[in-house]
């Protein structure tokens, strides 16, 4: 049996309705959209690099 509920108490209380939203604002999306863009052409220019670059030599190991 779980010890965490105990019958003679009340419920947990509900989350906290004060918080807003993540991305609730149009900046806030905007932001989150350029900071996404930014990763995915950090990382394909590192693959692209990758491929491109054969005379980069591999670590050995």
């Amino acid at each position: 049996m779980s010890t965490n509920f105990r019958r003679g108490s009340e419920p947990p209380p509900l989350a906290d309705k004060s918080l807003k939203p993540p991305f609730s604002t149009p900046l806030e999306r905007k932001h989150a959209m350029l900071t996404t863009a930014m990763v995915i052409l950090f990382l394909a220019g590192i693959a692209l690099g990758c491929l491109f670059s054969p005379h980069i030599p591999l670590p050995k190991l």
